[in-house]
């Protein structure tokens, strides 16, 4: 069941909105915080196992980089029970020193309702590269 507008999909744009305003805790605190949650990046080395792991490297990053802008573009939820799964074209957009990005990117994610909330257990975050750039003949 697709449900585009309710509290899951608020829930998913209030994190991303936590991340726009550098707030580092109320972003966390969306997460399932034991081991056997995840968080993949963007970067090859951002695949952290365990709350601690997410808190220690999301910290880090927020601290590197500052808040980034994650603007939803096509986010479907689906639920089943007490767990829901969603997926989101966003566009990304962050500073570094002298450089900047605004583009376009995936978010998927894995929820869980936790004592009467919803908290992410897993989430992955990746630009779409093209087929024909991996494998250019």
């Amino acid at each position: 069941m697709v449900v585009p507008k309710d509290e899951l999909a608020l829930l998913i744009r209030e994190w991303y909105y936590a991340a726009s305003e550098g707030k580092i805790d109320a972003f966390l605190d969306y997460f399932v915080k034991n081991e056997s949650t995840s968080y993949i990046g963007t970067d090859p080395n951002e695949i952290w196992y365990g709350y601690e792991q997410i808190k220690e490297n999301v910290e880090e990053n927020f601290k590197t980089y500052g808040k980034w802008t994650i603007m939803s573009k096509n986010l479907h939820v689906h639920r089943n029970g007490d767990t829901a799964y969603f997926t989101d074209e966003v566009e990304l957009a962050a500073r570094f020193g002298g450089s900047s990005i605004a583009d376009d990117a995936r978010m998927s994610g894995v929820l869980v309702l936790e004592n009467d909330k919803w908290k992410i257990s897993q989430v992955h975050f990746s630009f779409g590269i093209p087929n024909r750039e991996l494998l250019p003949g």
